[in-house]
């Protein structure tokens, strides 16, 4: 739970600072949407004046629709830095060129307001802030998944609800990659249009690691459909619940998949686990959040090393034995540690992708109780 509260205090940080940053961004774009963009080219001449003294003045050269335009004024340009009137010569002038907008209502040019790479940093900074934040208040807690439903005894079998829904992971990795990508672009493409010229190659650089860390959300989202693509339905079933230590528990375990792959090797396991307290030395992690590490586990592995189909099932069945001696569930008020929950695993072997986890919460008491629940088929 110290995880999550961390994780929305960097949640709430990270927003602060995108909607201060962003807004202002759109705000300084909207003021030319009615105006022609120009490439300009600015010469600035020192000239003496009438009365005495001297004087800078500024010619403009540039194109509106095709037709050249050229204009004089002595009034400096906003937002574009000009040659102080120290360094001016005389009978000699100083070119630069910018993009700006050609005001045609009042025949002016009009520079746009930069902004220093730091500025774009406040924004892009927030965005690990954000990840790290959503990663943190993600963080399945052992404590909680612990819990088990055992709904009213129907006739056949009892079927297992996942700890996690079936499209969870690749709907997370594909909200953070939108995320990052919905303001890190937009921001970054902006300061290559309009960013300040200070420290250019530094911020070019910070601008395009953001840029790649965005390929990377997609290639991590794109990574999880493909993995968990392969699965339609996982169900898996059990006779008895909550489970007895002692006694045993018929299982079965029904797969269908989504589409055609080369399926290596079927693992389903009845796994106890030991809940421990945070640590109170190592790293801050360690010190944050509770682990859950194997106590007793038992497994059945069953080879397959063959192509399945879409639509196809792949139909396991197994008797697990609970000994005697295990150590059955903590109950649910139980907040001390160690905490014991047990689970029920199912692990795929793919030839031709990366593995397939996936994990059920069940109970295991004391003393039986026969819960028949749900009728196979």
């Amino acid at each position: 739970m110290m995880l999550k509260g961390v994780g929305g205090v960097l949640v709430v940080l990270a927003v602060v600072l995108i909607v201060a940053g962003v807004p202002p961004l759109l705000r300084e774009r909207g003021k030319y949407a009615n105006f022609s963009s120009a490439h300009v080219k600015v010469t600035t001449r020192l000239v003496s004046l009438p009365k005495g003294g001297d004087s800078r003045e500024f010619e403009y050269q540039f194109s509106d629709d095709g037709k050249p335009m050229k204009y004089t004024t002595d009034k400096a340009p906003v937002n574009l830095s000009v040659p102080d009137i120290s360094r001016l010569v005389p009978g000699q002038a100083e070119e630069q060129e910018a993009d700006g907008y050609y005001d045609k209502f009042n025949k002016k040019v009009i520079f746009p307001e930069t902004y220093s790479f730091l500025y774009y940093w406040r924004i892009l900074g927030a965005m690990p802030l954000l990840g790290i934040g959503m990663g943190l208040l993600l963080v399945r807690d052992p404590m909680l998944d612990r819990r088990c439903d055992i709904p009213a005894p129907r006739v056949g079998m009892f079927e297992l609800k996942p700890l996690y829904p079936a499209n969870y992971r690749r709907m997370v990795a594909c909200l953070l990659a939108v995320l990052w990508n919905l303001i890190c672009i937009p921001v970054t493409l902006d300061y290559f249009l309009h960013g300040s010229n200070d420290n250019r190659a530094g911020g070019v650089m910070l601008a395009g690691a953001f840029l790649l860390a965005g390929l990377a959300a997609l290639g991590v989202a794109v990574h999880y459909f493909r993995v968990d693509g392969r699965i339609k339905s996982t169900r898996v079933l059990v006779d008895v619940l909550p489970m007895s230590v002692g006694k045993s528990v018929q299982m079965q375990c029904v797969q269908e998949f989504a589409r055609k792959c080369k399926l290596a090797e079927v693992r389903i396991g009845l796994i106890c686990q030991v809940i421990q307290a945070p640590a109170r030395t190592g790293s801050i992690w360690n010190s944050l959040r509770t682990k859950a590490v194997p106590h007793t586990q038992q497994w059945k592995d069953v080879l397959i090393n063959r192509a399945v189909t879409k639509g196809q099932h792949i139909t396991i069945n197994h008797v697990f034995e609970i000994p005697m001696e295990a150590v059955p569930a903590s109950p649910m008020s139980q907040k001390t540690y160690p905490v014991y929950a047990w689970q029920v695993q199912l692990h795929l072997t793919f030839v031709d992708g990366p593995d397939y986890w996936v994990k059920f919460p069940v109970l295991v008491d004391l003393y039986i109780v026969q819960s028949t629940v749900k009728k196979l088929g």
